[in-house]
């Protein structure tokens, strides 16, 4: 499905759309920014979370912090969200050994107050969710000769934005609706839509994000408490 299916969709479903019309380049383009832009708000509720997947990293003994991202230490895309980590190591005998990370928040890494100290296995896990890169931090600083150290990550995969309005998009199940009719409310206060089709979209709306939560594990918990993000414009 490419963004100008979802935009086009999106206002027929709010009534500024006739079957046989088709938007102008300067809406379709406004559009495809709200798309995106609710998409990356979607982060913050799990809504676009389609998985979580796992990759290991080597560590370097007495260094305690790296960057991820593409083209870093740890060159990867910056992760939304760390779900959980290891130290990995592999025995003479060959086992793999994994030993949890437990994951701290910015207070707690500030409270520590000797961030020098160092032990051949790390305890704790710092992330600050920089952008556009991403800082890992441990605690202690491993400190380790033989054998290696790695660190396991399980990160958040996250639906992609639309690079355009043309290319085709592959959805998981579930997203093309929640897409359609999420993104009609986004854009509904700047069209001037009937109040029946602007309600009627919101319903539909939040019916989808809630089938989304059921079918890849948001709970309403991963939500933020400032509110809906989607809402409606009073008239």
């Amino acid at each position: 499905m490419t963004s100008q299916d979802i935009v086009n969709s999106a206002l027929r479903i709010l009534g500024a759309l006739d079957p046989a019309e088709t938007p102008s380049v300067s809406e379709s383009t406004d559009a495809l920014a709200r798309l995106n832009d609710m998409l990356d708000s979607w982060s913050t509720e799990r809504l676009n979370v389609v998985s979580i997947a796992s990759a290991s990293y080597p560590l370097t003994s007495l260094t305690q912090s790296y960057l991820i991202g593409t083209g870093q230490t740890f060159n990867a895309p910056r992760p939304a969200k760390i779900e959980s980590a290891n130290v990995l190591f592999t025995s003479l005998s060959g086992g793999v050994y994994r030993f949890p990370l437990e994951l701290i928040d910015a207070k707690k890494w500030a409270g520590i107050e000797f961030k020098t100290v160092s032990s051949a296995q790390p305890l704790m896990l710092y992330y600050d969710r920089a952008f556009p890169f991403g800082t890992l931090s441990f605690f202690p600083i491993p400190a380790f000769s033989s054998p290696a150290r790695s660190v396991e990550l399980y990160t958040w995969q996250v639906l992609s934005q639309f690079p355009d309005l043309v290319t085709d998009v592959p959805l998981p199940p579930a997203y093309s609706r929640a897409l359609r009719y999420n993104l009609a409310v986004e854009i509904a206060a700047e069209w001037a839509s009937a109040d029946a089709n602007v309600q009627r979209a919101a319903s539909i709306a939040t019916e989808s994000k809630a089938a989304l939560r059921m079918l890849y594990g948001a709970s309403e918990a991963d939500e933020p408490q400032t509110g809906p993000i989607n809402a409606i414009p009073q008239g």
